[in-house]
């Protein structure tokens, strides 16, 4: 991605709230610049640990049921305003413009033509510690074979 000012940025912010990886899904299928879906990867505080394991076992009492235990990651889907709010109640400076900006880069940095026709579709990995980002970028391809005969 050429723009590294703006993925340290990201990635400083995120790294603020434990995010370890961050991926986004992206598809040009149908002559269309689509993007499915971006999530991300977060370590919980000991803190928030005993937090949530208290309300699981609150609800439990009340339930006489059962759930999981707390886990010590959580997965957050960010193209949801549920997931983006959660990551602001947690630094305001994860915002949904802060992800669209990324999202242009991504855009900006995919090759020609990825949303033409059938399109190419991929993943973007962000490595929040390392500050990287990978792309996996997969082409659809209509190919021909010709074969010649006689009758």
């Amino acid at each position: 991605m050429p723009n590294n000012e703006k993925l340290n940025e990201f990635c400083a912010e995120m790294a603020a709230v434990n995010v370890e990886t961050v991926w986004f899904e992206y598809d040009g299928e149908g002559d269309s610049a689509n993007y499915y879906m971006a999530r991300c990867v977060r370590r919980r505080t000991a803190t928030e640990i005993a937090e949530q394991e208290c309300l699981r076992r609150d609800r439990i009492a009340k339930t006489a049921g059962w759930e999981r235990p707390v886990q010590p990651v959580e997965q957050i889907y960010l193209d949801s305003n549920s997931g983006i709010d959660k990551l602001t109640k947690l630094n305001p400076k994860i915002t949904a413009k802060l992800l669209e900006e990324i999202w242009e880069i991504i855009f900006e940095s995919l090759p020609g033509s990825w949303e033409v026709d059938s399109g190419s579709f991929g993943e973007v990995t962000v490595d929040v510690a390392a500050r990287t980002a990978n792309v996996t970028h997969n082409e659809r391809v209509t190919d021909v074979h010709t074969h010649e005969f006689p009758l």
